[in-house]
């Protein structure tokens, strides 16, 4: 892996029979019962989490990463039985599969709830307001981590990683990114969503969200790739280009079509869900990420009623089976306690809280010059500081190769 003093973690599969490539032992004795076992537990405990977070108005993002935060060591973690029962190393494999299939569905919702429409045709308030959010960031974020590497304190659990131009690119990236069907969420939640200020939220955050996708899709290779990266992002860019001005507007007549003449079944629904796999391998081979082809296929599929069928038709078990395993997973790696095991850990909180403070000036000063009040352009900034799943995936990206954190103690 990519840091000094990464300890790998290598799996043995033994083959029973030689001759059949598929089989790699009896699937229904062996895989089944542990993978349903921590489908089973991640799946009902989001649930039961969800319940408890309602009243606070919390997206069910955050209950599924409860769930791998309650199995951190200072929680049922410490209990070493019941952990390695409910995810034994043997069963890690086919729940990371599973988990990353989620994560792909989860982009392609992220695209699907996006109206290219709007985009294309923006508004001068938003587009402002959108881009100084990343304007902000890029010039705040490479001294805020300067001032992280100053006051953390390496312990003989974690140490920095002393990589910067990655660790600031990954950073500043993640400090860019708004998660807008998470503010989405949000806004329902607290009745905001058809007053003005959820309105310009919606917008602005649907614009960003989009432009955040773009940086992933330019700065993402780059940093983990070095100069190579620049034939994935090419034609990547040319994936992307070919997709949205090309075969959307095919796509879209035949759909709309169909939808006014409310043609579809199951079986043809399936068929245009199996697209998601299919771009996301495409992105994959160029070299940029699976979840990158995920988003530009559910930003050109049409809105309105045939997003609802589809939504309907696969939340059961992209949305409710398939995107908990993957917060889940991204929840084990919230070890807290290593910020309050070092000497200097109120100033590591202080640059935790300072990190929400560039949206939040640059909301500031955009709505300033539309002469919105204070009050709406403060309340704006702390909604565009909601993350997703971009943010997750950059973060993962940068702990598996170890660009921020290089853990030299493995438990």
């Amino acid at each position: 892996m990519g840091g000094s003093g990464v300890l790998p973690a290598c799996y043995e599969v033994y083959v029973h029979n030689s001759s059949r490539i598929w089989q790699t032992g009896n699937i229904l004795n062996e895989e089944l019962p542990i993978i349903a076992t921590q489908i089973v537990f991640i799946v009902a405990l989001s649930r039961l989490l969800f319940f408890i977070y309602k009243p606070l108005h919390q997206p069910r993002l955050i209950s599924q990463i409860s769930v791998g935060f309650l199995l951190t060591p200072p929680l049922l973690g410490r209990f070493t039985p019941i952990f390695t029962f409910i995810f034994p190393a043997r069963g890690v494999i086919n729940i990371e599969v599973l988990a990353h299939i989620g994560v792909i569905y989860t982009a392609f919702l992220s695209g699907l709830e996006i109206n290219l429409n709007t985009i294309l045709n923006v508004k001068k308030k938003a587009a402002t307001i959108a881009i100084s959010g990343i304007i902000f960031p890029m010039v705040m974020g490479p001294a805020l981590y300067t001032i992280h590497r100053k006051v953390y304190v390496n312990n003989d659990v974690f140490q920095i990683d002393e990589s910067k131009m990655n660790a600031y690119v990954l950073w500043t990236l993640v400090l860019t990114v708004t998660g807008f069907p998470v503010v989405v969420h949000s806004l329902f939640e607290l009745k905001l969503l058809y007053t003005g200020l959820g309105k310009i939220a919606l917008t602005t955050t649907m614009i960003s969200d989009t432009y955040a996708w773009i940086l992933f899709t330019l700065f993402m290779p780059f940093s983990l790739n070095g100069p190579k990266a620049i034939y994935s992002v090419v034609s990547t860019i040319i994936f992307a280009i070919i997709c949205i001005f090309v075969v959307r507007p095919i796509i879209v007549k035949v759909i709309d079509r169909k939808t006014e003449r409310d043609e579809w079944d199951e079986n043809q629904l399936l068929f245009v869900v199996m697209g998601i796999l299919v771009c996301s391998h495409i992105t994959d081979v160029l070299g940029t990420h699976s979840i990158v082809g995920a988003f530009v296929y559910g930003l050109i599929l049409p809105h309105s009623k045939f997003a609802d069928m589809v939504v309907s038709m696969t939340d059961d078990f992209g949305g409710a089976f398939l995107a908990p395993l993957f917060f889940g997973g991204n929840g084990q790696r919230l070890m807290v306690e290593s910020i309050f095991n070092q000497q200097n850990w109120p100033l590591t909180v202080m640059v935790i809280v300072l990190l929400c403070v560039p949206k939040i000036l640059s909301t500031l000063f955009a709505t300033f010059f539309f002469g919105m009040p204070t009050r709406d352009g403060f309340a704006l900034g702390v909604i565009l500081n909601t993350k997703g799943v971009v943010a997750l995936i950059m973060l993962n990206t940068a702990w598996d190769r170890s660009v921020f954190i290089n853990l030299i103690i493995i438990f």
